[in-house]
Order: C-alpha cells, then structure tokens, then sequence
C-alpha cells in the first residue's frame, strides 16, 4: 500500500515537471515569436 501511494506521488511529480518544462518551453517560443515579429 505504502510503497504504491509513493509510486503515485513520484509519477504525478515527474508529470507536474514535464509539464511544468512543456509550460517554460512554450512561453519561450510564444515570447521570441513575438520579438521576431516586433524587431523583424
């Protein structure tokens, strides 16, 4: 029992870093989108 609730906490932490690295990238891209448009 023990040992599975913390196999779920580990696989909700790997997946709220993924998506949290998903988040960084495409704030990234949206922000040099915008400054090729800007500075074009």
């Amino acid at each position: 029992m023990y040992r599975r609730f913390s196999n779920e906490c580990s696989g909700m932490a790997t997946l709220l870093m993924v998506m949290k690295g998903i988040t960084v990238i495409a704030l990234f891209a949206v922000v040099t989108g915008i400054c090729l448009l800007v500075f074009r």
